[in-house]
Formats: structure tokens, C-alpha cells, sequence
């Protein structure tokens, strides 16, 4: 992300999510439902409400940010952040039972263990080194 100057990463995911509806339109026809239009047409405002939420809020806002944070930070560094989206999945809408409560707390001990791995250790290694390209002339 570092070496790509000058894309906005908002109007590439724009790009990248118009594609895929289309053969998940298809695949939903053959595996789903033989008349997907009428099941357009009968959704309700919560099921337009969700899905405004996860393809704008969690899809496109979501993955500009992440976008930026690999821009001006190393991937290493960025990257175990990923494994917060079941765990906020869960958070925000279930009731947690005593393995899903372990599985978190040892995401987030795992977590804070290498975000803070140089600074407890007194070292400051580069967690991300540039690649140097050769030139093509």
C-alpha cells in the first residue's frame, strides 16, 4: 500500500464491490431461490437498513481506513488488528458463553502482546522492511 501514491483507497473499494454482486446474483438463483426479484422487491426497512449498513459502514468505510493505517504504518504492525472483527462481531449482538469470553480474552492478550513486543522488550526493531524494486530500463 506504501509504494501505490495517489490511489484513494475509498474509490478503489467502490470499484472492487461492484463486481462481485453480480455472480452472487447468479449463484443465489441457482442455490437460493428460483425468483430472487420478488424477494428484492418484499424486503423490508430493516433488511434495506442492514444492508446500507455492512456494504457502506463495514465494507467501504471500513476497508478506506484500513487502507490508510497500511499506508502509514508496516503491515505487521497493522494486520493482527484483523482478527478484532469476529470479536466485535460477537460483542455487539450475542449473548457470550464461558468459550467465547476465553477465545476474546485470548485474541485481545495475544493482541496487546505483539503490539507491545518491542516497547516491553526494550527493542525497536523495524517490524516491516521496504522492498527495493530493481530497475527496469
Amino acid at each position: 500500500m506504501k509504494r501505490i501514491q495517489g490511489v484513494n483507497l475509498l474509490h478503489f473499494i467502490i470499484w472492487v464491490c461492484l463486481v462481485p454482486p453480480i455472480p452472487l446474483f447468479v449463484l443465489s438463483y441457482f442455490l437460493e431461490s428460483q425468483d430472487p426479484l420478488t424477494l428484492i422487491i418484499s424486503a423490508n426497512q430493516k433488511t434495506w437498513l442492514s444492508l446500507a449498513f455492512v456494504s457502506y459502514i463495514s465494507t467501504l468505510i471500513a476497508f478506506a481506513i484500513w487502507g490508510r493505517l497500511l499506508r502509514s504504518h508496516p503491515a505487521a504492525a497493522v494486520t493482527p488488528f484483523a482478527l478484532l472483527i469476529p470479536v466485535v462481531g460477537i460483542i455487539l449482538d450475542e449473548k457470550l458463553q464461558t468459550i467465547e469470553i476465553i477465545g476474546f480474552a485470548l485474541i485481545m492478550a495475544w493482541l496487546i502482546c505483539t503490539s507491545l513486543y518491542g516497547r516491553l522488550l526494550g527493542l525497536e526493531k523495524p517490524l516491516d522492511k521496504p522492498i527495493r524494486l530493481p530497475k527496469i530500463e
